[in-house]
């Protein structure tokens, strides 16, 4: 495994979000993708389906709805009852059916992974440049203030949904590739969309 990198940061003091750099680039714009939305233990329908508008409102990709899996008892970890990301992550690309472009894990449970000097650091979610799962967890999002965790929860899937596509990191102020750099308000500072260099970036496939 590669080494994971910061995405959406803490949350208080233990929340980030990690993403794994790869290489590759996004698909040609006469590609059609299909996107798995997978959900990991009970995710609610209304949830899910906020989850595949926001994906769809930005990318010109299909999302579709699968059938709930049960949590890989290998991804478990009981010092805090987390699950690993990498674990999921690799649970998710041997159960994910190949005519599918890149599957999102979506999930309620509280996920880490070995990040910032720490074994077990809780994470919003964790993906692969030009990969082909991402992990999403819904855990962290409930602090007070700015954003709905229905907002947010949208902005980081659509997040790792453009890290699987190519996609790094974005310095541009207020895109939402920003890496959040260890605050829950920089989630809720963005705008939610690709900005013009990230938008290049993915060419005919962006909205």
């Amino acid at each position: 495994m590669e080494t994971p990198i910061n995405y959406r940061g803490q949350l208080l003091t233990l929340a980030g979000l990690a993403c794994v750099i790869g290489c590759g680039g996004f698909a040609k714009p006469t590609e059609k993708l299909t996107v798995l939305l997978r959900p990991l233990g009970q995710i609610d329908i209304q949830t899910l389906k906020g989850a595949k508008s926001s994906v769809e409102k930005r990318l010109r990709i299909l999302v579709e709805i699968g059938p709930a899996l049960d949590l890989p008892r290998s991804a478990y970890t009981k010092p805090r009852n987390r699950y690993r990301a990498d674990k999921l992550w690799s649970f998710l690309e041997t159960t994910t059916p190949k005519k599918y472009s890149h599957v999102i894990g979506l999930t309620s449970v509280d996920v880490s992974t070995k990040a910032h000097g720490y074994d077990d650091w809780g994470i919003f979610g964790y993906g692969q440049i030009d990969g082909r799962p991402c992990v999403v967890s819904t855990f962290r999002l409930r602090k007070p203030g700015g954003k709905s965790p229905s907002e947010r929860l949208g902005e980081i899937v659509v997040h790792e949904t453009g890290h699987t596509h190519g996609l790094e990191h974005c310095p541009t102020p207020r895109c939402v590739m920003n890496d959040a750099e260890g605050s829950i308000k920089s989630v809720d500072k963005s705008t939610g969309e690709f900005c013009t260099k990230c938008k290049a970036r993915l060419g005919g496939n962006v909205r």
